[in-house]
This record gives structure tokens, C-alpha cells and sequence, in this order.
């Protein structure tokens, strides 16, 4: 792997720049099928653009847009990223995570030596609030969600010289939601001493098609249900007396 960025910061924290990554270049993969054979993928190059907001102010962002070619199509990897920040006050954060990237060539292992090809999207959401109301109190919010989704675009095995040569094996499309939730209520009682108060909750589920409605995803992700759970902890600290 090859990695080169070149990036410009200004006074104000302000900063922008370019990143390049180049994979598989003169190499070969003895991971993908599991010890089946060595694999020789083709070479992949990508370059991203980011910028960062001043880190300063009520609203900050960092944002980052990739574009490159996939293992068998010249303009096979589009990227998206943002974290986009509000700080309205010293008590008051609120941060997010959004991320979305789609990937025309995604090799996985379907068994011995057979891989599946896959025209691959995914998407990742974050959200974070942090409250501090009063001294001594705390409240956290996190909230987690990542959907995926693959159609099959065809099956691949290995030669004897490691190149990937097209198979008749039937592959299967697929996709998955996950989401997870945790409220959290602190207080502390005196130095080392504090009360947990937490709520979470899980959900997962996985289809044999590509479901990329993601309203759809998301409702999933939070109706089949993993874990919930709710926890209260009090943490003490004893002192010797001398």
C-alpha cells in the first residue's frame, strides 16, 4: 500500500488537503480466501479531498469526499464523510458521524476458494449529545447505525498463478442493519464517588436480498431487537481512617 497527503492549516485551525492511497501493487492477497490460494487483485488507486472548518465557533464540520477505481471498473469507489459539530454553550454538545461509500468490485469469501463479487453501498450514522445541566450532573446520549447492502455481480476463484478467473457458482445478494442506542445519567455523590443511571438498547437484522430503502433499513435495525437493557451502578469510595 501506498499512501501520500498533502495538506495546507491556517491560523484559524482552518484545513484542507488531498490524500492519495494505492493498493495491491505488486502483491499478492493470501488472506481473502482463508489459506484456499493466493490471490492476485488488481491494482486500485483512490484520492480524497477533505476540509476542516475552523475549530472554533458554535458550528465546526470536517468533511471528505473519495473517488477512485475498483478492482474492475475505472470509477468503481465514490466516498462521503462528514462530522458536523454544534456547541451552543459549555454545557451543550451535539456531534455526528454521517458516512456513506459505495464500491462496484467488493470481494467476499463465500467458501473454499469461491468469491463473490458484489456491487457494495454502505452507510454509517452517528449521533452524540453530552449535557452537563447542573455541577456533579452529566447526561450522554450515543446513538449508532450502520446499513449495508450487496448485489451479486458474479462469482471468482483463483488460477494457479493467483488470477481471478469468473465461476458459475450461484452468489447471493445480501444486506444488513444494525443499530445501537445508550442513555446515560451520572452523578457524582464526592470525588470517586458516582451513580450510573443506563438505558441501551440493540437491534440487528439481515436479509438475502439488497434492501437499500433506507428508511426501511433503519426501522429494521430498530425493531428486531438484540438487547435492551437498563442499569443503575453506584460506585464508592471508602476511606481509611488513620
Amino acid at each position: 500500500m501506498i499512501i501520500a497527503s498533502w495538506n495546507v492549516t491556517r491560523r484559524d485551525t482552518r484545513k484542507w488537503g488531498l490524500i492519495y492511497k494505492g493498493e495491491n501493487i505488486g502483491g499478492v492477497d493470501d488472506l481473502l480466501t482463508r489459506g484456499n490460494g493466493l490471490v492476485r487483485l488488481p491494482v486500485t488507486h483512490r484520492l480524497d479531498g477533505f476540509y476542516q472548518s475552523p475549530q472554533s465557533g458554535v458550528f465546526r464540520f470536517y468533511t471528505q469526499l473519495g473517488l477512485g477505481n475498483s478492482f474492475f471498473h475505472d470509477e468503481g469507489f465514490h466516498l462521503f464523510y462528514m462530522e458536523p459539530g454544534f456547541y451552543p454553550s459549555d454545557a451543550v454538545s451535539i456531534t455526528s458521524t454521517l458516512e456513506f461509500y459505495d464500491y462496484r468490485d467488493n470481494l467476499i469469501w463465500q467458501g473454499g476458494s469461491l468469491l463473490g463479487n458484489f456491487d457494495y453501498e454502505q452507510q454509517y450514522t452517528s449521533l452524540n449529545l453530552n449535557w452537563f445541566p447542573l455541577p456533579q450532573h452529566e447526561v450522554r446520549l450515543k446513538f449508532q447505525w450502520v446499513a449495508g447492502s450487496g448485489e451479486a455481480a458474479g462469482a471468482y476463484r483463483p488460477n494457479a498463478n493467483g488470477q481471478l478467473t469468473p465461476s458459475n457458482d450461484p452468489i447471493e445478494d445480501f444486506s444488513f442493519t444494525d443499530t445501537a442506542l445508550q442513555l446515560r445519567y451520572k452523578y457524582e455523590l464526592a470525588p470517586l464517588s458516582e451513580l450510573f443511571v443506563v438505558y441501551s438498547h440493540g437491534g440487528s437484522d439481515a436479509l438475502a436480498d439488497t434492501e437499500r430503502n433506507l428508511g426501511s433499513a433503519l426501522r429494521r435495525g430498530l425493531a428486531e431487537e438484540t438487547a435492551s437493557q437498563f442499569l443503575v451502578k453506584l460506585r464508592y469510595r471508602f476511606g481509611i481512617l488513620d
